[in-house]
């Protein structure tokens, strides 16, 4: 994939399912010169790596000795063809076939002439009599990136879709447990809610007897000192018609209902006998 035929977003899906932070896992391919030093997240294509960083250009560092940071000011996000183009030193010492880079454009220039990648990947397909040449040993081919990167996408999607099996049912066991705890509440409250009534209506009951008994017992008074005043009243009626009949022509003492002939006679007995009625 050459730079002319690159558009970052047709490759905007595939980039952010390999440059997903929410993972939780750092993928890691064959090729450490495809890693951003920025974040340690590394891409199986150096493209995928461009436009990662044209996207973060906080993550670029200076890897080369003399370089400088790119967009030194960061003031402005640039496009990833002037990245690519701000790079171009770089990626002369760097083979576009394979994607293998060299201390030296020596190294480069007799890598070339080993495997026959002089030219990008482009042109040599266009080229007539294309044979596809021989896969630079130095990189082991057994396994794709992108076919890794696929399978460890796979196997997070799994462990990501097992996660979310464990957490709903952590949830619902949670969700269990209060709804348990709360109906273990409901059920306390009512049976100490029907306690007190219980003890409230046994309360009122107790009331209502101990006033019954008061009011009987009050009642029982008050026939008594009724009956007793009526008993001391017919006492005194019998008594004094007694009087009456026994001294009916005499003079009487009306504190021992003696009887006297005279007058006389009834003084002298009250003097001696000190038997003065009170007036009134």
């Amino acid at each position: 994939m050459s730079l002319r035929s690159f558009d970052p977003w047709d490759l905007q899906q595939e980039a952010v399912a390999l440059d997903n932070p929410t993972s939780g896992k750092r993928l890691e391919f064959i090729d450490p010169t495809l890693t951003c030093l920025g974040c340690e997240l590394s891409f199986p294509y150096r493209e995928y790596l461009f436009y990662h960083l044209a996207k973060n250009p906080n993550h670029y560092r200076d890897l080369m000795p003399g370089e400088h940071p790119i967009n030194e000011d960061l003031s402005e996000p640039f496009e990833l063809k002037a990245f690519y183009g701000r790079q171009q030193e770089r990626f002369k010492r760097s083979c576009m076939f394979c994607d293998d880079d060299f201390d030296s454009r020596d190294a480069l220039f007799e890598h070339l002439e080993e495997y026959g990648h002089a030219m990008d990947r482009e042109t040599r397909r266009r080229a007539p009599g294309y044979k596809r040449p021989e896969i630079c040993k130095k990189r082991d081919r057994s396994e794709h990136p992108h076919r890794k990167a696929k399978k460890t996408i796979a196997k997070l999607e799994k462990e990501r879709e097992e996660y979310r099996l464990v957490l709903q049912e952590q949830r619902r066991q949670r969700l269990a447990t209060e709804l348990r705890r709360k109906k273990e509440e409901e059920e306390e409250e009512e049976e100490q809610l029907q306690k007190l009534k219980r003890e409230e209506e046994l309360r009122r009951e107790q009331e209502k007897i101990m006033k019954h008994q008061e009011q009987q017992k009050r009642q029982r008074e008050l026939d008594n000192a009724e009956m007793e005043a009526k008993q001391r009243q017919e006492a005194q009626q019998r008594q004094a018609n007694k009087r009456i009949k026994t001294n009916a022509s005499g003079f009487v003492c009306r504190v021992c209902a003696g009887s006297f002939e005279t007058r006389n006679q009834l003084f002298s007995h009250i003097k001696r006998a000190k038997h003065w009625v009170p007036m009134g």
